[in-house]
């Protein structure tokens, strides 16, 4: 099986969007702080296959990337980091 990915796409008003690759069933998408390394509480997104999603944002201003994990919340890969101004 190919390697699993996650792409950002950009980001507009509160909603950023993604695209993915090869995420075994159960996957999540959640949203990381670059500079702390936690995950924010929420939102978490569902996820597997390939495809897109736009997730809503709800983090404060920062540096922040996109973490798709398992369903034991295991990394499996993650995007670029993006900026929240």
């Amino acid at each position: 099986m190919a390697s699993p990915i996650i792409n950002f796409q950009g980001i507009t008003g509160h909603q950023v969007a993604a695209q993915y690759e090869n995420l075994p069933q159960g996957s999540q998408v959640v949203f990381v702080n670059e500079t702390t390394g936690k995950a924010l509480p929420s939102p978490i997104t569902a996820a597997s296959g390939s495809g897109t999603l736009s997730m809503a944002f709800s983090g404060g201003l920062g540096a922040y990337y996109l973490q798709a994990q398992d369903q034991a919340g295991a990394y499996l890969a993650r995007s670029v980091v993006f900026y929240v101004t």
